[in-house]
């Protein structure tokens, strides 16, 4: 099974986002890149705000192309990876790599999942079930939205 390997985030101002990353996951120092145990949290200093690029690991490359293909989601592939433009993706560039994640020696905050804001809810579940290989195991009222939103929590 896929594993989230990073999240790249831009933002205007990265001394404030690293300042909120030491207070939230325990990173230390000016980082560009906050490290979990396999996965990494990357700011991108950039005029756009938010989430710019998920990256998953250990990914059955030749099982993904072929749900790609099926799912007519177009994307770059190579012998390592696989790279759907954002244009394609929710408006996040997705890759998909066959390498395992690294165990790094961080702390014990664990990046346990990503929040994207999408237009149609339906839309971009099919597209993420077409990428990732798995249907959402929730979709419906958030539970702590008050009513206010719908959500897809993907496993």
């Amino acid at each position: 099974m896929s594993v989230l390997s990073r999240v790249a985030i831009e933002t205007e101002d990265m001394e404030r986002c690293t300042a909120i990353l030491e207070v939230v996951c325990g990173a230390t120092g000016n980082q560009a890149v906050v490290e979990f145990d396999r996965a990494a949290i990357e700011l991108q200093q950039g005029s756009e705000q938010g989430v710019r690029q998920i990256v998953f690991t250990d990914v059955d490359l030749a099982m993904a192309s072929r749900r790609l293909s099926g799912n007519k989601i177009p994307a770059a592939e190579s012998d390592d990876s696989i790279v759907i433009a954002a244009h394609h993706a929710s408006g996040i560039e997705v890759r998909l790599e066959s390498v395992e994640a690294p165990i790094s020696a961080a702390g014990t905050a664990v990046l346990d999942h990503v929040a994207l804001r999408v237009g149609n809810l339906a839309r971009a579940s099919s597209l993420w079930q077409s990428i990732l290989g798995v249907m959402p195991v929730q979709m419906g009222v958030h539970p702590v939205s008050g009513g206010t939103f719908e959500a897809a929590r993907f496993p």
